[in-house]
């Protein structure tokens, strides 16, 4: 739970890809699946399509 909350609050910037992946389990996300939604979140952001967005 510690690391959950340390990424939470940023103060785990870059958790390591084991951690993402048991989080995305417990979450019953596929990593493409979480992939996808994090991409979406950042377009979002920015207010731009990313070049795979664009057909």
């Amino acid at each position: 739970m510690e690391t959950v909350r340390s990424i939470e609050k940023g103060r785990t910037a870059t958790p390591e890809f084991f951690t993402v992946a048991a989080l995305a389990t417990e979450l019953g996300l596929s990593l493409d699946e979480l992939y996808a939604f994090v991409r979406s979140d950042r377009s979002a952001e920015s207010g731009q399509a990313s070049a795979d967005d664009v057909s």
